[in-house]
């Protein structure tokens, strides 16, 4: 008997049950007279035997004592999830199930699963199956996995409710898996890091605002609602969008690539897939894979791509083969078409691995999508490098500068001076942080040395900027970043236990931060808020800031604040 740190299948099982529990608040079934609020997660223990844990999930529901249930989550095609990707070394968590439940007391909850769990090994790659037992099967040959709720979940409570696959107390026995399931403590749900990131399909409502940061309600596809928040970093494109003006609005059908925020409880945006048109029937067959892609062949027109999410496949091995023809579609930025050419040179200037959308036809024998198309996720600023610095020998027409370094974070260089090139689509700012061409921006260098701050990849000695931002000459005298302690709102100021600072010294690591009328503050997704937001953040808990102004007589007074991830 092999012991099989699988939990991470039954997590993912759960997960379909927390899609039951949010979908239930969107009908059927049930007897009671309201709903209350219930997001559902499921999350894994780390196993170091598989590196892919593969289930299908068909149908979620949730049930009573009275024998009654209710349907939460069903697919005519079945969700692929990898449950293995839910754990790092630490827990991770994915929310299945966001929305509203019907008021009352569970007992129960059942998926419907695929029979057949795809394995792949650590190390190898190698690719197994493994069923369950036949005491689960369904008339039509699939599986159901009960978990019983003790204590009972009663609605309204609790608005959360995390179930955890153990799967180092599964076995495999004869290529029959044997699960166990349990509930999670929660410990780790509010840190947003800890989130996974999930494609979430549904109808656009009640949007807010003409541009990001904009905020609208998903109506999902299995029942239920969850706000989703965008902002500058978010990638949206829409598919025959002229009738719209390139502009999302109500109506439109969208896939959502996000991550849950535990604290805003919203779903902030990465990818925003808006359609004008329903899909045709070729584009319901076809498989879709996101995920980080690598291993770049652009004279072959061939890539890898490692699987975060898959629709209508369940991959071979921990990584797919992508291979393009002379018909593939190509899309970069806000769904801007790209040649064959600017598609792989921005894939390679990112510098590091990055998102990628793939969707066409998938061949199970070779492990090779063969792409209709290929969208790399905001491909101008995918890297996590950072760095400040002042300009030199500019080049408007190459977009291309020297940048002599004083502070950096995410790369290593070895000399003072680096190259930064702007990539294609780079987004450019002015002092006051307002949108410029790059025209501007260059023209501003070619005036003289300036102050830059800049985020993209390194790669091969060459920084690839995605963003690029000058600094009026004020900006920068004082720096300090830090733990926010003692906020007081009417002093508008708080103390910050300094972990870095520029411009000044305190040799006691403390420091008093008096926050500007004028000041500007962002919070951790780069949008504006007010004084007031700022000091009812801090206030519930502390936070790590970045403050920027003068430092007089031991007070930092800031003009610029920034809430950091």
């Amino acid at each position: 008997m092999q012991k099989l740190n699988l939990k991470t299948i039954l997590l993912w099982m759960v997960a379909t049950m927390a899609t039951l529990l949010s979908v239930l608040g969107c009908g059927g079934g049930s007897s009671s007279s309201g709903t209350a609020s219930l997001d559902l997660f499921i999350t894994d223990d780390l196993t170091p035997d598989y590196s892919g844990v593969w289930v299908k999930v068909y149908k979620g529901s949730l049930g009573k004592s009275d024998g009654s249930s209710t349907t939460v989550f069903e697919s005519a095609e079945g969700l692929p999830v990898n449950l293995r990707q839910l754990n790092d070394g630490t827990a991770r968590f994915l929310l299945l199930a966001p929305g509203r439940v019907p008021e009352g007391t569970y007992d129960k909850v059942e998926v419907i699963l695929d029979k057949t769990v795809t394995l792949v090994a650590t190390g190898s790659g190698a690719t197994t199956t493994a069923n369950f037992p036949a005491t689960y099967d369904t008339t039509d040959g699939k599986s159901r996995i009960g978990l019983a709720l003790d204590p009972n979940l009663t609605v309204p409570g609790p608005n959360r409710l995390v179930i955890d696959f153990d799967l180092k107390n599964w076995t495999v026995t004869g290529g029959v898996v044997t699960p166990v399931v349990k509930r999670h403590d929660g410990s780790g749900l509010d840190d947003p890091n800890r989130h996974e990131r999930f494609e979430f399909k549904g109808v656009i409502a009640d949007l807010s605002g003409p541009t990001p940061p904009q905020t609208f309600i998903l109506r999902l596809r299995t029942g239920g609602n969850i706000v989703v928040e965008t902002n500058s970093e978010t990638d949206i494109f829409i598919e025959g969008g002229a009738t719209t003006g390139g502009n999302l609005v109500n109506g439109l059908k969208a896939e959502v690539y996000g991550a849950f925020d535990p604290a805003t409880r919203r779903l902030v945006a990465r990818v925003v897939k808006a359609e004008v048109e329903d899909e045709d029937e070729d584009e319901r067959e076809e498989a879709k894979i996101v995920g980080p892609g690598f291993d770049t062949n652009a004279t072959a027109g061939t890539f890898k791509i490692r699987p975060r999410i898959i629709r209508g496949a369940v991959p071979k091995g921990d990584v797919v083969d992508v291979a393009t023809t002379e018909t593939t579609k190509f899309k970069g930025r806000r769904g801007a078409i790209l040649t064959k050419d600017q598609f792989f040179a921005a894939f390679d200037n990112v510098g590091s691995e990055p998102v990628v959308q793939v969707e066409g036809v998938y061949n199970p024998e070779t492990n090779t999508i063969t792409a209709k198309s290929c969208h790399i996720e905001s491909e101008a600023g995918m890297g996590d490098a950072e760095a400040k610095g002042e300009t030199a020998e500019p080049n408007a027409s190459l977009k291309k500068f020297k940048l002599f370094v004083f502070e950096a974070s995410g790369f290593n260089f070895g000399s003072e001076a680096v190259t930064v090139q702007a990539v294609e689509g780079a987004q450019y700012f002015g002092v006051n942080d307002q949108s410029i061409s790059a025209a501007a921006f260059f023209e501003a260098l070619a005036a003289g040395s300036k102050k830059v701050e800049i985020k993209g990849g390194f790669r091969d000695g060459v920084f690839y900027a995605g963003k690029l931002e000058l600094e009026g000459e004020d900006d920068s005298v004082a720096e300090a970043k830090g733990d926010t302690t003692q906020p007081n709102a009417e002093l508008s100021a708080f103390k910050m236990e300094v972990r870095e600072s520029e411009g000044f010294t305190r040799p006691d690591g403390k420091l008093t931060v008096e926050v500007l009328s004028d000041a500007r503050i962002t919070n951790k997704r780069g949008e504006e808020i007010t004084k007031s937001n700022f000091f009812g953040i801090i206030g519930e808990r502390s936070q790590v800031v970045k403050a920027e102004g003068s430092f007089v007589d031991g007070v930092l007074k800031a003009i610029k604040i920034r809430i950091l991830d």
